[in-house]
């Protein structure tokens, strides 16, 4: 075009003038758009004027700490780290429902949703994540597994219509999918990082979240239990017990955090067990009778 372009200091001076390049649209450039969502974006948060436990968010979370497994499949004290699946509620970030497993699942779902109706009855609306397990909760089976009970016999196709409508959906429970890589949309997920914060790192096997931040002491306590293990003196190891990791977790929520004052929105310096008392929904629908939640 016959212009003479700029030179490399003009180009750089462009770049580092905030007038003109904005911090958001650099981080745009550099590292992506998912990133760019989650610190930059535009997004709508909820007034928290609705009642507690009519909007109940859920998703998993994997615990940052290394246990020995005494609960689930062999039992052979081997080294895991738990899932918990949470139902945390809206309007008070009170916990209303949580399961441990190996990995989280729609059988993990419903045996936290269980816990929930039966201790506090039936909330109107779930706000949950958007993965399979997740939609099979909310939407019901997928054709194809409906269509193998079918094979079974006449017994097995009266399951398998069941199957075709979901749990939430028998129960009169409303549903909507959180926006997909946006953390901001679910705030279980704080939740989830007071957890790792306040928890998981009191346990001297705290793995950090990723393999490069694992403290040493971790390190050190996994390849001592994989050395006793094999010794047959798993009693000696650093790693807590699985079945010992949940009943303290379980006692943390209640005694810990649900009587933590918290300053977010709606909160008011209040704890969660305090709103969700103040707050309650006083048209609240009971328990339903155990044929019901049969299915869960």
């Amino acid at each position: 075009m016959d212009v003479k372009p700029p030179s490399l200091s003009t180009v750089r001076a462009f770049l580092s003038n905030p007038n003109e390049v904005s911090p958001s649209m650099r981080v745009f450039n550099r590292e992506g758009r998912k990133v760019y969502d989650a610190r930059f974006a535009p997004y709508m948060t909820r007034g928290y004027t609705e009642p507690a436990y009519s909007i109940v968010v859920s998703d998993h979370m994997l615990h940052d700490c290394l246990v020995q497994n005494d609960i689930f499949g062999a039992r052979g004290l081997e080294h895991m780290r738990l899932q918990m699946t949470t139902l945390l509620d809206y309007r008070s970030r009170f916990v209303v429902g949580v399961n441990w497993c190996e990995n989280g699942s729609s059988h993990s779902i419903k045996r936290a949703l269980l816990r929930a109706f039966t201790q506090y009855g039936l909330f109107k609306h779930a706000y949950i994540d958007n993965g399979k397990d997740y939609k099979k909760i909310a939407r019901g089976a997928r054709p194809r597994d409906f269509e193998t009970l079918v094979k079974g016999g006449r017994a097995c196709v009266d399951e398998a219509e069941t199957l075709k409508t979901s749990v939430l959906q028998r129960l009169g429970i409303g549903v909507t999918f959180c926006t997909p890589f946006h953390p901001q949309a679910k705030h279980v997920e704080r939740y989830h990082r007071t957890v790792h914060e306040r928890f998981d790192k009191a346990f001297i096997t705290y793995t950090g979240g990723a393999p490069h931040l694992r403290p040493d002491a971790a390190t050190a306590a996994l390849a001592r239990h994989g050395k006793i293990l094999q010794m047959g003196r798993a009693a000696e190891s650093q790693l807590p017990l699985a079945s010992a990791f949940i009943s303290m977790c379980e006692a943390w929520i209640e005694t810990y955090y649900h009587q933590q004052p918290q300053n977010g929105h709606g909160m008011d310096g209040r704890s969660p067990a305090q709103v969700f008392a103040e707050e309650r929904d006083p048209i609240q629908r009971p328990c339903p009778e155990p044929a019901e939640l049969a299915m869960l």
